[in-house]
């Protein structure tokens, strides 16, 4: 029997501050549907509706039959093709065509994007946080959308986060959220106050994961390695060689952090993610085209997820 350990590290992303609202500028230009501005409310009441045609055909790549995989299928996307410009020099914040072109911007700028997204894809209400901390006068500003009965927050990568997720990154990295301004779209171009949100509404909409959710993400990755290997899943092999077997082998993945963010409602999607992760690792690769039995156990261990992949051959 030979054992082989890896380490993943998902990092719990906390994306920086970006909003000094004493800088905030405002321009109209060629009357009052072209305008440019620093003020975020402005930016998501004007450039939307400037932008509808292009965040419509945007929009189609994302479409799914399933509210969680049209979400997480825009941050992946967001991930993949957008990266942050720490050195923005300037306040104005990207129309959503401008931000597609240089494929670089700080916070207001993806909450533009995203919200003009969702509302193409008809996703409503859709929720624009300005997040407040206590160890800086700089804002931060995200997007937030209800999906069963809790409220996700969609920051620039994956994962989505529960309201109670979110606080609880940003304390684990040393910023402690006070409260939030929350503004409400339903339609281009009109923006809605909605009031405070404070750090009780974060922390009483938190989901705590439980063993049996890491025993469902056993399930449900053994079920997409079988179906994208072809490999016969033999649960034996958590403990023993079966019959037939000469040669046993174990991976084991450690996943950073993610009892913070998960939240079983996107069960299929982590596992999809957890499951590709693996298959993607060269050496993973490998032992894929020679084994052909396998196995996945995974379990909380402290915030870690890790799972474990069980070969024979």
């Amino acid at each position: 029997m030979r054992k082989v350990a890896v380490i993943v590290l998902l990092i719990l992303f906390i994306s920086p501050g970006c909003l000094n609202r004493k800088a905030e500028v405002t321009e109209t230009t060629n009357g009052p549907q072209e305008c440019l501005t620093s003020n975020l409310t402005l930016a998501l009441a004007c450039y939307i509706s400037q932008d509808w045609s292009l965040l419509t055909n945007l929009s189609v790549k994302f479409k799914n039959e399933s509210l969680e995989w049209t979400i997480w299928n825009i941050l992946k996307w967001e991930e993949e093709n957008f990266r942050y410009d720490d050195f923005k020099n300037s306040s104005i914040i990207l129309r959503p065509s401008e931000f597609l072109k240089i494929r670089k911007g700080v916070c207001t700028d993806y909450t533009v994007l995203t919200a003009g997204i969702l509302l193409a894809l008809n996703v409503t209400p859709v929720y624009v946080l300005i997040i407040h901390f206590s160890e800086t006068p700089t804002l931060h500003s995200a997007v937030a959308v209800e999906v069963g009965n809790y409220t996700f927050i969609l920051d620039q990568k994956l994962p989505p986060r529960d309201l109670g997720s979110y606080l609880e990154g940003f304390a684990y990295n040393g910023k402690t959220i006070t409260f939030a301004e929350v503004y409400l779209l339903n339609t281009p171009g009109n923006v809605s106050y909605v009031g405070i949100w404070g750090v009780d509404k974060f922390r009483e909409n938190d989901y705590t994961p439980t063993y049996y959710d890491a025993f469902k993400l056993s399930r449900e990755i053994a079920k997409i390695f079988r179906r994208k290997t072809g490999l016969f899943p033999r649960e034996e092999l958590r403990v023993t060689i079966p019959q037939g077997f000469l040669e046993r082998k174990v991976w084991v993945f450690r996943f950073k952090m993610l009892k913070i963010s998960y939240n079983p409602l996107f069960l299929q999607q982590y596992a999809t993610m957890l499951a590709e992760t693996i298959m993607e690792d060269s050496e993973v690769s490998k032992d894929l085209q020679t084994y052909k039995a396998f196995w996945t156990y995974a379990y909380w261990e402290g915030d870690d997820l890790v799972v474990k992949l069980f070969l024979a051959k």
